[in-house]
């Protein structure tokens, strides 16, 4: 059986397009992509531009796969515009 995707860092996405893109945040503290920096962070800060690059891949799927964490600010991420599933 063949694997139809590409494993992939952000950096190595860059240019590139893909019909779907899983964007995973794999921690919740430290200097890295956490989901709340992607939720409240400095839209100008270099980590989100970085996500930018990632989230902008897609041309008809993008999953954002990350912990949950409590108190999660969606005002970036609201429920009207994205589909929320707790796993």
């Amino acid at each position: 059986m063949r694997n139809n995707f590409t494993l992939s860092t952000i950096h190595g996405v860059k240019g590139e397009s893909y019909d779907a893109l899983m964007l995973v945040v794999e921690n919740t503290r430290g200097a890295t992509l956490t989901p709340k920096f992607l939720a409240e962070g400095n839209l100008d800060d270099e980590k989100m531009r970085i996500a930018y690059v990632a989230m902008t891949r897609p041309k008809k799927l993008l999953v954002v796969a990350m912990p949950r964490i409590s108190n999660f600010n969606e005002k970036r991420f609201s429920r009207s515009d994205w589909n929320y599933i707790y796993l």
